[in-house]
């Protein structure tokens, strides 16, 4: 699947069946997004609550601060005065956190209050001193935050056994803190925006090779299916893309190459028959003739007729088993006796060229019949054809463990090695059978491979020029 992009940089959604399948630069968009953005988020919480301890630790060392020296300032004899002059003047500054001091004594009455502390936050409001440590936070009604502290005084202080309330506002930290969070909130969103961006730019160059593969491909047509894809320029998560297609590509031009060759040679021995049918017609046409005459011209065509039946029927055969569309009949075969048969069928081709023939083995094997028999006939008719007068012919059966292997051997003109890879393709002559004027249809060892791909065998075939050649087909052991 490949992608193109908008014009304003984000890839096109390529979608099938309604968007069952979406496109993959998406999901890494997506994908990318989001682990950008809880990051990013993740980051902020963690910053936001580091503050929030930071600030509850100041403040309760503040707080704890302001108890020890009121503390100290009560264990001298004139501590309480010391400390009104002390409340008085705090409440004449402003702070950023302003702090309320109230002194009680052992008998519950106030001794010494910062101004207005009575109204904010009455004593009953505290903590009890032996409740526990730890300060508490209160909310005014006005909205103010503070945080509370409650401590024992010992008897030796100036009062005797008394009490301590501290009062601290908070309020600033809770407005400071609020504009933090709202700070990273909006920190965290522009992150989230930046990522979607910056995701589908990394994409888009990313994927830039792609797009190039992509407009190389639709420049790929029949006339340039040599054309490959430079693979070393190519990033190294695509180059085993790229050596795919180009392998690809050289199936595609082989077949193609085959197709063609194909269909010339399909058009040339269509066209035989037919030249040779319009000419016996035409001359026939060309002046009256008798019955017999005509009957003389009919039996010559038939002769092309049962050509071109031939020819179409193993065109028919090969297309249905090329597209496994060809049903096999198993049944139990013994082997020598089918080559004794196909022997016996010959035996008059044999006789006029006085040509040896001799069966070695034997063997039972599952196989469909009459396939069997096509593929041995096929091999032992060209080994007939090609064997010189006087030569032998021999037949082997031989049974291996997975395997049983059905040999021709002839003492024939033999194949150039060099051609032997091309004789099992389509249509194919070794240029002296041509001259020889063989006549055939190029389809009898492709049908021979087509018998044994149908079984689930091999074909094989060596030869050496002058000397002959040798085919082995093999068939797999089926229980």
């Amino acid at each position: 699947m490949f992608y193109k992009f908008t014009t304003f940089g984000m890839p096109a959604m390529l979608s099938r069946r309604g968007g069952e399948y979406r496109s993959i630069a998406n999901k890494i968009a997506i994908l990318h997004t989001l682990a950008v953005f809880f990051s990013v988020s993740f980051a902020s919480v963690l910053l936001y609550k580091n503050l929030l301890d930071h600030l509850n630790q100041a403040n309760s060392k503040q707080i704890r601060e302001e108890i020890a020296s009121v503390k100290t300032m009560l264990m001298s004899p004139t501590g309480s005065e010391r400390l009104g002059f002390e409340i008085a003047a705090e409440s004449r500054e402003s702070e950023a956190h302003k702090v309320f001091i109230r002194v009680i004594d052992p008998n519950g009455k106030t001794v010494r209050e910062s101004f207005g502390l009575h109204a904010i936050i009455p004593a009953h409001l505290f903590h009890r001193s032996d409740a526990g440590p730890g300060a508490q936070k209160f909310r005014t009604p006005s909205g103010n935050l503070f945080l509370l502290e409650s401590c024992l005084l010992t008897e030796n202080s100036s009062i005797g056994i008394g009490q301590i309330q501290i009062a601290m506002d908070i309020s600033d930290d809770e407005i400071f803190a609020r504009k933090v969070m709202v700070a990273l909130v909006v920190f965290s969103l522009f992150g989230l925006l930046f990522a979607v961006f910056s995701a589908f730019y990394i994409i888009r160059m990313c994927l830039m090779p792609l797009n190039e593969i992509s407009d190389k491909i639709k420049d790929i047509t029949e006339t340039n299916l040599d054309m490959r894809l430079d693979v070393s320029l190519l990033p190294e998560e695509m180059k085993s893309l790229g050596e795919s297609f180009n392998i690809m590509l050289s199936r595609m031009e082989n077949s193609f190459k085959k197709l063609t060759q194909y269909s010339e040679n399909l058009a040339h021995e269509l066209r035989t028959p037919l030249n040779n049918l319009i000419l016996e017609a035409g001359i026939a046409l060309s002046r009256q003739r008798t019955a017999e005459e005509y009957q003389k011209v009919i039996n010559s065509s038939m002769e092309e007729y049962d050509r071109l039946s031939l020819l179409i029927d193993r065109l028919l055969f090969l297309v249905r088993a090329d597209n496994n569309q060809h049903r096999l009949e198993m049944k139990k075969i013994n082997v020598l006796e089918v080559l004794e048969n196909i022997v016996e069928f010959y035996s008059e081709a044999v006789s006029d060229k006085a040509i040896t023939v001799t069966i070695v083995g034997t063997a039972s094997l599952m196989a469909d019949l009459v396939l069997f028999n096509r593929a041995v006939s096929n091999l032992f008719f060209n080994a007939l054809k090609y064997t010189e007068q006087g030569g032998s012919i021999v037949l082997v059966i031989e049974q291996n463990n997975n395997s049983i292997e059905i040999s021709v051997q002839d003492t024939g003109c033999g194949i150039d090695p060099l051609l032997l890879p091309k004789i099992f393709d389509r249509y194919f002559w070794v240029e002296s059978t041509r001259q020889k004027d063989h006549k055939g249809t190029g389809l009898g060892l492709d049908i021979v491979k087509a018998i044994m791909k149908l079984h689930g065998g091999n074909v094989e075939i060596q030869s050496e020029l002058g000397r002959g050649t040798t085919v082995k087909l093999q068939f797999p052991l089926v229980a």
